[in-house]
């Protein structure tokens, strides 16, 4: 499906994107775009609950980007 090259270089994309997040604080910012404004919640807390059932099974993730935040 996709040659050698391409799969070495998605390879490389993935292996520094990883190491990126891992040792240099990357950061991914999510941006909601809809036509209309009644199409999203009017607050974000539904992300919110959502990283909080993540931190149940990483903790150490979550207390980590806690402290950085502060």
């Amino acid at each position: 499906m996709y040659d050698e090259r391409f799969c070495r270089m998605w390879e490389f994309y993935l292996a520094s994107s990883e190491a990126s997040f891992r040792f240099h604080d990357l950061v991914v910012y999510q941006v909601q775009l809809t036509k209309h404004l009644e199409t999203l919640p009017i607050t974000r807390d539904y992300m919110l609950e959502g990283e909080n059932r993540l931190a149940v099974h990483y903790p150490k993730l979550h207390r980590s980007r806690s402290k950085s935040s502060h």
